[in-house]
């Protein structure tokens, strides 16, 4: 009995990881591919979470068949960029949706807390990625649809500059 239990676990591990054509090891997890890409992060946007050059793992699928959680690090495909973008879900669908004013800018809410960075600073934005923001303020977050952020107080290339994004878009966890 020991012995087959052995085996099937084997097996079990076998079927689960794959070696695809690249050589690069992928994961099946019910007829998903998850293909484990390391990719080298440039620019500082998720500093000091992630700083430039570092090395992270690309959960490349990973989105397809799981869903996305707060916190996760992602990968997105921004039309704009031929690197996808790395960044973090703050906000999520169903999630309440508010700016609120104060000295020198606007917080951003999500049900009704002010949102901060991974060091515990406040976002506070002004300007068009102010005017961006206020687009999205009337409802909660829709289905499939979350807010991205960088470490940035004031926001860089994320939801300030283009918005809320699409499941869809999400390419990547990213482990690091």
């Amino acid at each position: 009995m020991k012995k087959i239990l052995i085996i099937v676990t084997i097996l079990l591990i076998i079927f689960v990881l794959v070696i695809n054509e690249e050589g690069k090891p992928s994961v099946i997890a019910d007829e998903c591919e998850i293909v484990r890409e390391y990719k080298i992060v440039k620019g500082n946007s998720l500093h000091p979470l992630i700083e430039n050059g570092q090395e992270v793992e690309a959960l490349m699928g990973y989105y397809d068949c799981n869903e996305v959680s707060r916190g996760d690090v992602v990968l997105y495909s921004h039309a704009e960029n031929n690197n996808p973008l790395i960044k973090v879900v703050r906000g999520m669908p169903g999630d309440s949706f508010a700016l609120v004013e104060v000295d020198g800018g606007w917080n951003i809410l999500i049900n009704d807390e002010i949102l901060k960075t991974s060091t515990g600073a406040n976002y506070l934005v002004n300007g068009k990625k102010y005017q961006m923001l206020s687009l999205y303020e009337t409802e909660n977050i829709p289905e499939n649809t979350f807010l991205i952020l960088g470490e940035i107080v004031g926001g860089g290339v994320d939801s300030t500059s283009f918005g809320l994004v699409h499941k869809s878009s999400l390419i990547a966890r990213v482990d690091f």
